[in-house]
């Protein structure tokens, strides 16, 4: 069979070891909190349960190397650096679990050095600069015999993992998270002994820290290397410097695969390049490794960041840019059997990642994956097939209608699915002409393409379902995904002609004039915002909070926060966009809109030729209970018609209803 990926799916030889294709699982935590030193068995399952889906290595999350590396000394992680009693049957457990699927297992090791700052003080260090001033101190602190014990420290944990047979071990020494990157980076390095000043020497603890671990873990065990290629923050480490210390560290033939990764945790602004978000582009860190690859470095590289793309993918390992492409979020989070999908030519079965941040949030699970906040171990790429086959109606064919239809008839349901509309999609038709939505825009046409193709489903486009019109069709299941409207502010001239909604402005771009103004300030109007602006249009955003995204302030851990906050503002300083928080409209006009200053009552006219409203949807909850007394046995809502929120609650909603008919 020929591949549509071959490249991707090629087998890749590194020390005696193959990678049986290019993709590696990244590390990104744990499934279950470890209660003790040991891997626990829930662990181990969802570990195996990723290998099982294809990928050429698994890696566990981010394992601190002592007591004081960092998280606590693990908080909830294993403790590698037990005594070898306490840990090492777990870890030839995980090992042979990994092994099962022909499939690499790997350890993740590392060391938060002077970087661990509490709650508090993140909460007043926004920008890199602020976080530096806090870290420099701690690290210039640092004793020489401090340092060189953290080497043993990860000496003491190799030495466990090589008797307990795993294939080789990851260093994460990037995203300024972690030592390495920290003594590495004149921003936060002002050491002045030989751990500091030129860039030999600040880079002198990662060469001793490498010969170290290759020593301990012999000449066959594998070492992979993280490292930030640039920190995208004035003074700090930059692409140029990140070659010459490459340049070093292959000179002495200690690592085996080099991990190009980019920007910071602990600031912000630059951690949304370290956990990119969907309005960067995707392989956000390809140029960087483009550069590393033609600056004559000849280890093996592996991409991270953004790559579930498998079209992307292909692209970087054929061009040769990498060569391997490492994906965190899409193999741990939302689609765990992406490679074997793509190895059997089905990437429309390929649920993608969002890069929506959801997996950062408190809120919910997966986008993509309503198993991802539960047990991932007990998902299958096979849904459990229904006891009873029975005949399924669903009404709407926006996401969470498609979710519900594709699931239901997964499980050998026959099932009906209503769109009134011409065509499938729903909400989510606007990634059709967005500039940035891309990750949105394949995932909703791989699951259209699901439905249109899967023989158990029978689509009516152009026909509303009827309460009476379903009562002729008799389903013994009926799920309701009529989703939501757009809700209209009571504001004068809010029906003027010059009056767009969110979608009015993708669907019918020939009437937007050139000054668009935004009537709400939340994360859709602001992304809305930068895709109006790349297509030509001066933008202006009206909003009534303080601050725009109110809601949208994720929390990773307590030395990292992302937030789009400070990287929108910084785009919209750039590109002029005219911001006005905490006003309320009192008044669309033909010449814009008439605000007033919540704070002061001053009234002024934001100019414009065009408004369109953001100020959120209106659950279409009414319309959905006009279908309860049909007669089907049973009946659901679900997505937006519920309540208005996110693609990872229409997915979940719909996910578990068709589950449980």
């Amino acid at each position: 069979m020929a591949y549509l990926y071959p490249h991707l799916l090629s087998p890749f030889t590194v020390n005696g070891h193959t990678f049986k294709n290019r993709i590696l699982c990244g590390p990104l935590g744990y499934n279950q909190v470890n209660l003790s030193a040991a891997m626990s068995q829930d662990n181990i399952d969802y570990f195996g349960a990723l290998a099982r889906g294809g990928t050429a290595r698994v890696t566990t999350g981010d394992c601190m190397v002592s007591d004081d590396a960092g998280y606590g000394g693990g908080g909830g992680r294993p403790k590698f650096y037990a005594s070898p009693m306490e840990v090492l049957s777990s870890i030839k457990t995980y090992v042979n679990t990994i092994h099962r699927y022909n499939c690499l297992a790997f350890v993740q090791l590392g060391h938060n050095g002077a970087g661990f700052l509490g709650p508090m003080e993140v909460e007043k260090a926004v920008t890199a600069e602020e976080v530096a001033a806090q870290i420099a101190p701690r690290l210039a602190a640092m004793t020489v015999d401090e340092l060189h014990g953290i080497i043993d420290d990860f000496v003491r944990c190799v030495k466990n993992l090589r008797m307990g047979g795993v294939d080789g071990i990851l260093i994460h020494g990037g995203h300024a998270a972690k030592l390495q990157d920290q003594l590495r980076s004149r921003l936060m390095n002002r050491r002045t002994d030989e751990y500091g000043g030129c860039l030999e020497n600040r880079c002198r603890f990662t060469l001793e820290l490498l010969r170290a671990v290759r020593e301990a873990a012999g000449p066959d065990m594998l070492i992979e290397y993280r490292f930030s290629a640039q920190e995208y923050v004035p003074g700090g480490i930059t692409i140029d410097e990140t070659i010459e210390f490459l340049k070093l560290l292959e000179a002495e033939h200690t690592v085996d695969i080099f991990h190009v990764s980019g920007g910071m945790h602990i600031a912000p602004g630059s951690n949304a390049y370290t956990i990119s978000p969907a309005t960067f582009p995707p392989a956000t860190f390809r140029e960087d490794c483009r550069a590393i690859r033609e600056a004559g470095i000849r280890t093996p590289l592996a991409l991270i960041n953004s790559l579930a793309d498998p079209d992307v993918a292909e692209d970087i390992i054929a061009s040769g840019i990498a060569d391997f492409v490492v994906m965190s979020r899409q193999i741990n989070l939302a689609d765990p059997y992406y490679p074997r999908k793509l190895r059997e030519n089905k990437p429309w079965l390929i649920d993608g990642c969002l890069r929506c941040h959801g997996c950062y949030d408190v809120d919910g699970p997966c986008s993509v994956n309503p198993y991802a906040s539960y047990k991932t171990y007990e998902s299958t790429y096979e849904l459990p097939e229904a006891k009873h086959k029975r005949r399924v109606c669903v009404v709407g064919g926006g996401i969470a209608g498609l979710k519900a239809a594709f699931t239901a008839a997964e499980r050998g349901h026959r099932v009906v699915l209503f769109e009134k509309e011409h065509s499938l999609g729903g909400q989510l038709r606007f990634a059709d002409t967005d500039t940035y939505k891309t990750d949105i825009r394949r995932y909703k046409n791989n699951m259209i393409r699901r439905c249109e193709e899967h023989p158990n489903i029978e689509l009516r486009l152009g026909v509303t379902a009827t309460p009476e019109l379903l009562r002729q069709e008799l389903p013994c299941a009926l799920i309701v995904a009529v989703g939501a409207r757009p809700r209209i502010p009571d504001i004068p001239g809010v029906h003027g002609e010059n009056v767009l909604s969110i979608m009015d402005s993708y669907l019918h771009p020939e009437r937007l004039g050139k000054r668009v103004i935004l009537l709400g300030s939340g994360l859709t109007a602001c992304e809305v915002g930068l895709h109006l602006h790349r297509t030509g249009h001066e933008i202006a955003i009206i909003g009534r909070r303080d601050t725009i995204c109110y809601h949208e302030n994720f929390r990773m851990m307590p030395t990292a926060v992302f937030s789009p906050i400070p990287t929108f503002l910084q785009w919209f300083d750039e590109y002029g966009f005219d911001v006005r928080n905490g006003a309320e409209a009192v008044e669309i006009t033909g010449e814009g809109v008439r605000i007033r200053d919540r704070k002061t009552g001053r009234e002024q006219l934001v100019p414009g030729d065009t408004v369109v409203l953001a100020a959120g949807m209106q659950a279409r909850s009414d319309d959905a209970m006009a279908y309860n007394d049909i007669g089907a046995d049973s009946f659901w809502i679900v997505g937006d018609a519920i309540r208005p929120h996110k693609i990872r609650d229409a997915v979940s909603t719909a996910f578990w209803a068709a589950m449980e008919v």
